[in-house]
């Protein structure tokens, strides 16, 4: 039984065989790295909005469990230059006599009754630009602790990069609507910053009597 040319079977690969083996190894590995890049990307994407949605819900959340107790007699809205809203408000924080004192209550502003009470004082959501890096507007939208003056006390940012006031998204907008106010606010990062979409939420709240 022939065995072939000894020398034929000893011969190796080619140069050209190795280059185009080469080739092949290094798409197949970059095709794989893309993938996996992509799929690191998507997972990111998915972990980002899901964290922004989380803070609008958290601005929602705190926004209309103040409303809740705010009186409906002590409720201003006013627009401002940029077409969203600001509100002023208080909520009741004593009852004698049948008589209700109005103003302020808040754990963070102290440990004892009469820091947390501030009677006569007022809550306050509007929107503040803020300038960053690169001339990136951040439009904060911020609850704030008014005095009797109404001098800033303390102010919390409750949400980031709010739109304009205008057109069909505003970023933060209370309104009358029958017996309830409408709340809307939408936020919409910079492309530069962040993916550009339009996260959004809406509620209905009853204020008090």
């Amino acid at each position: 039984m022939s065995l072939g040319d000894p020398k034929r079977q000893e011969k190796g690969f080619s140069l050209l065989e190795l280059i185009v083996t080469m080739a092949i190894s290094t798409v197949v590995m970059g095709a794989v790295v893309m993938i996996s890049k992509s799929g690191q990307d998507s997972s990111a994407t998915i972990v980002k909005e899901g964290q922004k949605v989380r803070d609008l819900r958290r601005a929602a959340n705190l926004i209309s469990k103040d409303l809740r107790q705010a009186g409906s007699g002590t409720l201003t809205v006013t627009t401002l230059g940029d077409g969203n809203n600001s509100i002023v408000f208080k909520k009741p924080i004593s009852f004698s006599a049948g008589a209700v004192t109005w103003g302020v209550f808040d754990r963070s502003l102290g440990n004892s009754p009469s820091a947390r009470n501030k009677a006569n004082w007022a809550y306050r959501y509007t929107v503040i630009p803020v300038t960053l890096k690169g001339g990136i507007v951040d439009r904060q939208l911020v609850r704030e602790f008014l005095d009797s003056s109404l001098s800033l006390q303390k102010r919390q940012v409750v949400a980031h990069f709010l739109r304009d006031g205008n057109g069909a998204n505003p970023g933060f907008s209370v309104t009358p609507s029958g017996i309830l106010w409408k709340v809307r606010i939408a936020t919409q990062r910079p492309k530069s910053v962040g993916e550009g979409a339009i996260q959004k939420i809406e509620f209905d709240v009853a204020l008090r009597n």
